[in-house]
């Protein structure tokens, strides 16, 4: 019986003990900026573009993270593929941010997109692919980055790579860019709290 309540308490302070060292993090993570990421949904996309998409975007709010950042992440309400300017998606964007807020203000928001095609040649397979999209401030609406990152066109497979291996092309060049991405935008997004603290 000694033993058994010796056990009890040794987990109560344990779990205690874990409780009082999660405290900081949870107070710094919600001191930190939030970063919105919008995912546009597409239900035209294959199997494989949405997934293809989700690791991108994973990616990116990984690295987004990394810079200090809450990574928060909402499917867009709103067709962003629609032919409207880049003012009303810019404002529409903003909107969705501000309704998403909730203890964690949102400072910034972004949306990507991927574009993730494969073309039969005569010899090999060409592989296209590309991420586009632009980070904003949602409190004065500027736009903080632009991006278009692609592939070069000439990009192809050999004729020897079969369909498991277009697909492993596709991911390691998806995952390539979404983390040199994830960076620059780490990167922007410090250097932009750096110059509103000045």
């Amino acid at each position: 019986m000694f033993i058994f309540r010796s056990m009890q308490l040794v987990i109560a302070f344990f779990l205690f003990a874990m409780t009082m060292a999660l405290l900081p993090l949870a107070a710094a993570r919600a001191e930190a900026p939030a970063v919105l990421i919008l995912e546009t949904s597409d239900t035209s996309k294959s199997p494989l573009s949405q997934a293809l998409y989700m690791d991108v975007i994973s990616r990116i709010a990984n690295q987004v993270e990394k810079a200090g950042f809450v990574a928060l992440r909402s499917s867009g309400e709103s067709d962003m593929s629609a032919a409207r300017s880049e003012a009303e998606e810019n404002s529409d964007i903003i909107e969705q941010a501000k309704s998403a807020q909730g203890e964690q203000k949102i400072a910034f928001a972004a949306v990507i997109r991927l574009f993730a095609d494969m073309v039969l040649l005569t010899e090999g397979t060409q592989i296209k692919l590309g991420i586009k999209g632009r980070l904003l401030d949602v409190g004065s609406g500027d736009i903080l980055a632009r991006f278009d990152l692609k592939l070069p066109e000439n990009y192809q497979a050999p004729p020897s790579c079969n369909r498991r291996c277009l697909i492993q092309m596709l991911q390691s060049n998806a995952a390539g860019i979404a983390d040199s991405l994830g960076q620059i935008l780490g990167q922007r997004l410090n250097e932009r709290q750096e110059n509103t603290a000045d």
